[in-house]
């Protein structure tokens, strides 16, 4: 079963030139983590989502931190450090999104195995790019929500008897 089978074609997209205000906005309004950025030709450039700019709002020392056990940090600059993370959202939200887009975006392509989008939709915990091949032109993206309906899809065909289960399991 191929990505095409679990791909959204209506899907939000913004340009490399739009404000991350108004990215935020749009995010908040559609109710969504990230949103593809692709320039005039409908080119996929990167992605733009709420981790990649909350992860360029924290202090340098702080990012690559996986807790304070043997971190020589002082407490208190960690307690007090909202109000800078903060200051720094209000002086990006004027920039352009391609200057916070996450640019090594995974992506699939039509005939990519599901189970490889599955894997990825896992390992990297966004949105999957499903782009024309040898292209860099967007058709629309694998999401969590679209991989588990298809793959829901597929259990009440089996379950109904119009499909038959598949010969092995992983799982």
């Amino acid at each position: 079963m191929p990505c095409k089978e679990a791909m959204k074609t209506e899907i939000v997209t913004i340009g490399p030139d739009v404000t991350v205000q108004e990215a935020m906005h749009l995010l908040d309004e559609n109710h969504l983590r990230s949103v593809p950025v692709v320039n005039k030709n409908n080119d996929l450039l990167g992605l733009f989502d709420f981790n990649s700019l909350l992860n360029s709002l924290l202090p340098v020392s702080i990012p690559g931190m996986e807790g304070f056990v043997g971190v020589d940090m002082r407490l208190d600059n960690i307690i007090g450090a909202a109000p800078g993370i903060a200051k720094r959202l209000r002086k990006r939200m004027p920039y352009a999104v391609r200057d916070i887009m996450r640019h090594d975006v995974p992506v699939v392509y039509p005939d990519t195995p599901l189970w490889e989008g599955v894997r990825l939709l896992v390992k990297h915990n966004i949105i999957l790019p499903v782009l024309e091949k040898d292209s860099t032109q967007l058709l629309g993206v694998v999401t969590q929500q679209s991989a588990m309906r298809y793959l829901l899809q597929i259990v009440e065909k089996q379950e109904s008897g119009d499909t038959p289960a598949p010969s092995s399991d992983r799982g």
